[in-house]
């Protein structure tokens, strides 16, 4: 079968490849769509979490259930699924706490394990979710997506009747104030630079802002009576932002990390103390691909919008290349698969 191999630094190719034989408790699915992501280039470009080379690459997957293993219960052979890219082990003390997300001993795809860039790729049964009818595969790709962003609002601690300010308008923010919108946020604030990608939420009532152009803080007092959002989520990882954001929280309000910063910043303990400003981090997501793609089906025409390029495999090196160079215009990036 064809995949696409990360070979070494910088360097990736498509290969002929074994096809996986699906093992005791696991499924072997035939891809459909892998949706391309920010940290597929990150860990090509530079390697990220002491990962290593080679690996076959793509997490974000929905595909059909081709084979089903010794063990596997509730799936069917031709089922349209999408999958949760972290194996969890199920036996340690993280997992019988009830965090399998946070499994020590995870095997992530397209990282510890074979990915979803591939015709066929084997993984857990528990970690595949039918998809409702009126998805197409390349839109279930972006399962993941939406529910690491369910995550970041669960991690808030809700947001119904909340305002609510995202930084980024990558996919991750684009998607965050979408469904903010949906559980109803009172007021949502987005901050990013790419016109066309905050086009994306405006019917939503998102109010955008051009973070190069406004005083961020200014602006968030003057939308909020100088109180400041009750409930920041930062998408970037950027010290501009993490600098400065307890100064843009009301009392009590809460700040989501959904970027890791991955440098040093400057967060003043002493605001976080006296506000009693909470900080919480948010990484993938925790028993929520269901309701991530009952929402994404409930808006089926938009989040279909999001695929802004649908591309065979041969093509994966302009794939990565677009998202690169024209984030102006390109949301996510879809390698669809023919068979």
């Amino acid at each position: 079968m064809q995949a696409v191999v990360w070979k070494d630094l910088k360097k990736i190719e498509v290969c002929d490849v074994p096809q996986p034989v699906p093992g005791e408790t696991e499924i072997l699915v035939r891809v459909k769509a892998a949706s391309l992501c920010k940290t597929d280039a990150a860990m090509v470009e530079h390697g990220i979490l002491g990962l290593e080379p080679p690996v076959i690459i793509g997490h974000e997957v929905a595909g059909i259930v081709e084979e089903l293993g010794e063990g596997v219960e509730g799936l069917s052979a031709g089922q349209l699924v999408a999958l949760d890219p972290p194996v969890p082990c199920r036996r340690c003390r993280v997992c019988q706490a009830g965090l399998r997300h946070m499994c020590p001993n995870t095997r992530h795809i397209g990282a510890h394990i074979p990915g979803g860039l591939a015709e066929y790729i084997a993984i857990d049964y528990r970690n595949a979710h039918p998809v409702p009818r009126g998805l197409s595969p390349e839109a279930a790709s972006l399962a993941e997506p939406f529910a690491v962003c369910l995550e970041a609002i669960g991690r808030a601690g809700g947001v119904r009747g909340k305002t609510v300010c995202v930084f980024g308008d990558g996919p991750f923010g684009i998607i965050l104030s979408r469904l903010a919108r949906r559980q109803r946020a009172g007021q949502v604030l987005l901050f990013g630079h790419h016109q066309a990608r905050m086009q994306q939420v405006k019917e939503y009532d998102v109010l955008t802002f051009d973070e190069q152009h406004v005083d961020v803080g200014r602006c968030i007092r003057e939308h909020t009576d100088g109180c400041g959002v009750q409930v920041a989520v930062d998408t970037t990882g950027t010290p501009q932002v993490l600098d400065n954001v307890v100064d843009w929280l009301m009392p009590r309000g809460t700040l989501v990390l959904f970027a890791p910063p991955g440098m040093p910043c400057s967060v003043d303990l002493d605001k976080v103390h006296f506000n009693e400003i909470a900080i919480v981090g948010s990484c993938r997501s925790l028993n929520l691909f269901p309701e991530a793609l009952v929402a994404m089906r409930e808006d089926a025409d938009r989040t279909e919008a999001l695929i802004s390029h649908r591309l065979p495999i041969h093509q994966v090196h302009h794939g990565f290349e677009l998202m690169r160079s024209r984030k102006d215009d390109v949301i996510k990036v879809a390698i669809v698969f023919d068979g």
